[in-house]
């Protein structure tokens, strides 16, 4: 963003953009190993599929490649990427068509003899250059961790007298995790949930695990079910509704909460216009400010529901 200095993950990138941009293909293999995981975890939670996931992500690394002299090295490189995966998972919605079957390790290995220039294929679309500045950021799951895009989206709120409260998506090790109150950038992708709470608790933040059983049974069998409860022990509440995942999901999403004795909050989980308002939550208490949420989601004070 104009006026901030680059973290040392981001002044790294840098420099392998700049190696890339010299021929090194190896620099944008270490690019494509950084980012690989997140950015088929944002494409995902948009498309909902793993193959088509997967092949957005590949589709993603290729045009971000053909593209690589059009970046601006003062930017964020990640946000970058990110931007060119959530037009082309959007692109991919609309038009329902499926996109290049190519590894990314293929594309991009050293004996690949892949010319960035003469490369055919899908054709790059670079996002506009001021897409992460404060002014242009816009609350998309790929921009969640730049605390900004809440600020914009409370702006454009206030235009249409519609209550905009600011939050945050971070991913760790459980999952993603919604925090309320912590108003910066997220730590960064796949924080430790020990540092995380941590974090919140400097800053009294509320903290609610999404979706934690989308695949019901999952959390238990990856973590095991000690850590669960030493994970829920720091929660705020439990995501019971979410727009994004089954019926079943849901349901085993509130017996968890209810086991451990949380209350459950309701969201869209919206990727699309028509899937907003799937979920949601029902306050007590009239709410109008940040400080009046962070006070009833501590106080539980609310349930989640569906439409």
């Amino acid at each position: 963003m104009p006026g901030r200095k680059l973290s040392k993950g981001g002044r790294e990138d840098t420099r392998l953009v700049k190696s890339c941009r010299q021929g090194d293909v190896e620099a944008f293999s270490q690019l494509v190993s950084k980012y690989q995981d997140s950015l088929y975890s944002i494409a995902y939670r948009m498309v909902g599929d793993r193959e088509e996931a997967r092949d957005i992500a590949q589709e993603t690394f290729m045009k971000a490649y053909r593209a690589i002299d059009t970046f601006d090295l003062k930017r964020p490189f990640r946000s970058w990427l990110y931007s060119i995966g959530t037009n082309t998972a959007i692109d991919h919605l609309r038009s329902g068509a499926k996109v290049n079957d190519v590894s990314v390790d293929a594309a991009f290995s050293p004996d690949a003899g892949w010319d960035r220039e003469a490369a055919s294929g899908v054709e790059a679309e670079p996002p506009d250059p001021r897409a992460d500045s404060p002014e242009d950021v816009m609350v998309t799951r790929e921009t969640q961790e730049i605390v900004q895009g809440a600020e914009v989206a409370r702006e454009l709120g206030a235009g249409y007298d519609i209550k905009v409260f600011r939050g945050i998506e971070i991913y760790t090790e459980f999952g993603d995790i919604l925090v309320y109150g912590l108003y910066r950038d997220a730590p960064g992708w796949k924080t430790p949930f020990a540092d995380l709470v941590e974090i919140c608790e400097e800053v009294g933040a509320a903290i609610v695990i999404a979706h934690p059983c989308r695949i019901p049974g999952e959390l238990e069998q990856v973590h095991g079910g000690e850590r669960v409860r030493e994970m829920l022990d720091r929660v705020t509440a439990v995501e019971t509704h979410n727009g994004g995942s089954t019926p079943r999901g849901n349901a085993a999403s509130l017996e968890l909460a209810r086991c451990y004795g949380l209350p459950g909050t309701g969201g869209s989980d919206a990727h699309q216009e028509f899937q907003v308002g799937r979920c949601f939550t029902v306050f007590d208490d009239d709410i109008d400010t940040d400080e009046q949420l962070i006070a009833a989601l501590k106080k539980g004070r609310y349930h989640g529901t569906y439409q």
